[in-house]
C-alpha cells in the first residue's frame, strides 16, 4: 500500500484508534491535523479528525482542509519513508528541521508531545511502500 494514499489514511485511522497509549495521552486534543507531503500536491495529505484520543476520520485531505485544519505537519516523501520505517525518529527528522510544523503553534502541540508520537507509531504499524 501506497503512503499517503487513500488506503493507507483509512488504515491510519484503524491503527490510531486501537492504540491506547494515543488514547490515554490525547485528552484534551480536539483539533483536526494534516499530515503532508512537502514537494507533492495536496492528494498526498491526509486529513485527520482527532477529538480526545479517537480518530474520527483519516482521509485525503482536499483544499478546505488546509483552512480549517489547526496543524500540518509536513515532511518530503523521503524524510515520511524513513520515519514511517523507523529509520529516522520524527524528533531528529524535526531538529534537523525535515520535519516542520507549517501551520499551528509548537507551545500549543507541547503538551501534546506524546500523542504526537503515538499517532506517529500508528503510522508505522501501516506496512506500506
Amino acid at each position: 500500500m501506497k503512503i499517503f494514499s487513500a488506503e493507507w489514511a483509512k488504515e491510519l485511522q484503524l491503527e490510531i484508534n486501537k492504540n491506547q497509549e494515543y488514547k490515554n495521552s490525547s485528552e484534551g486534543w480536539e483539533w483536526a491535523l494534516i499530515l503532508s507531503m512537502s514537494e507533492t500536491n495536496n492528494d498526498t495529505s491526509v486529513y485527520l479528525d482527532l477529538n480526545n484520543g479517537e480518530c474520527r476520520e483519516a482521509r485525503l485531505a482536499v483544499k478546505e482542509d488546509f483552512d480549517k485544519a489547526e496543524f500540518i505537519i509536513s515532511a518530503g516523501a523521503e524524510t515520511w519513508k524513513k520515519i514511517l520505517s523507523k529509520t529516522l525518529s520524527p524528533m531528529q527528522a524535526m531538529m534537523l528541521k525535515k520535519l516542520t510544523i507549517k501551520k499551528g503553534s509548537m507551545s500549543e502541540l507541547l503538551p501534546y508531545v506524546n500523542s504526537l508520537k503515538e499517532l506517529l507509531n500508528s503510522a508505522m504499524m501501516i506496512a506500506a511502500e
